[in-house]
């Protein structure tokens, strides 16, 4: 082979690297599904209707069909280590089984408001309960008992465990991401602000649906690197890129049987997403799509109450500051200090010792200078 001909194979190769993440649909909306997600061992899709009976089951090729029914408003659905899919029933307190037939079996009842479902290591069953925020596990020898009253816990509805069983949570209410080690132990690892629909877990990375922000947040499993994955976070059904693709209301997520596929239910239209090669070409595709130059974004929620998230971009490695200060100039908060190397970021601002009123926040570095006005509203 000519050196001329392995250069062209070589840059064929490398865009496919480079573009091998994208957004796809799956299923164009209105369909018969708008909530949770999981997936069998063959790839098959199953897809909860919180404001339904019924769970629809989806091939790779698209095709849907309704699996089971006679629920009341399902949600959070999994699989377990027997096969069958295990759906809560948010609104009739219960927990059924699913056979891969479709025969429908009672495991749990008279529990209040299930909402998600993960197995651990053992084959016990924890089961979110968002309006109690906390969360239960019935063992395998049939007995239900509290797992973990945590006042961290504050709407919890999605749940997933890494390989070394580590359990993560989703709170739906604030938004923040969780993580509770074997020992118990429970620490934040990431807050997306505003309501948080499910998570996922693939490689190292837990990946969120932001429902109110239109987009899909990635944080590592040890709470480094936290960022916006995909979606602008206008509404939309774009496909293509990450950056540039759009999603509505962007809900349940799940990966696939590789890890290498996100699927994501949009509320708004009711259509199944999916996000494709994810695993060992993250690197390669995020250094491709770094940001090109520094950005400072506006504040999210705004006006807030007491917390707000902001995004900004940094394009080269400097020593970068994100100061708050007061309507008069007074600094308030010095929430970032530190040298940044290329790319996006975010952070959290809490305001709940603050009064009402106008708040002044700058981004600075060497070669960069931006200020935006936020509104605290108590």
């Amino acid at each position: 082979m000519n050196k001329q001909l392995l250069l062209i194979l070589t840059f064929a190769l490398c865009s496919v690297l480079i573009y091998s993440q994208e957004v796809k649909t799956l299923v164009q909306g209105p369909s018969t599904f708008n909530d949770g997600l999981a997936v069998d061992n063959q790839g098959n899709i199953y897809a909860a209707n919180y404001y339904g009976s019924e769970i629809t089951q989806i091939t790779l090729d698209g095709n849907t069909s309704i699996f089971a029914g006679g629920f009341n408003s399902p949600n959070g659905i999994a699989f377990g280590p027997d096969g069958y899919l295990y759906v809560p029933s948010a609104l009739g307190d219960r927990v059924d089984k699913v056979s891969p037939t479709g025969e429908v079996t009672n495991v749990v009842s008279n529990i209040n408001n299930p909402t998600g479902i993960a197995f651990d290591q053992d084959g016990n069953m924890l089961i979110s309960q968002y309006q109690d925020s906390k969360i239960s596990i019935y063992r395998t020898n049939g007995t239900l008992a509290a797992f973990s009253t945590d006042n961290k816990l504050n709407g919890p509805v999605g749940l997933v465990f890494d390989e070394e069983y580590n359990l993560y949570i989703g709170n739906f209410t604030d938004g923040k991401i969780l993580k509770r080690t074997l020992d118990g132990t429970i620490t934040e690892i990431a807050d997306v602000s505003g309501w948080l629909g499910f998570i996922a877990y693939s490689d190292g990375h837990i990946y969120a649906t932001a429902f109110e922000r239109n987009k899909i947040y990635r944080v590592a499993t040890d709470g480094t690197n936290f960022m916006s994955y995909a979606g602008t976070g206008s509404g939309g059904q774009a496909n293509g890129n990450l950056s540039t693709a759009t999603f509505d209301e962007p809900n349940g997520i799940t990966s696939s049987v590789t890890g290498d596929t996100l699927y994501v239910s949009d509320y708004g239209t009711r259509s199944l997403r999916m996000i494709v090669g994810i695993l060992g070409l993250t690197d390669v595709e995020e250094e491709a799509e770094l940001p090109n130059k520094f950005n400072l974004e506006q504040n999210y929620p705004n006006p807030f109450n007491p917390t707000t998230s902001i995004e900004y971009s940094v394009s080269s490695s400097e020593h970068v500051t994100l100061k708050v200060y007061d309507i008069l100039g007074k600094e308030i908060a010095t929430l970032v200090n530190e040298q940044k190397q290329n790319g996006k970021y975010e952070v959290k601002f809490d305001a709940v010792n603050l009064p009402s009123g106008v708040y002044i926040y700058q981004l600075n570095s060497d070669s960069f200078n931006k200020v935006k006005k936020m509104i605290l509203q108590k």
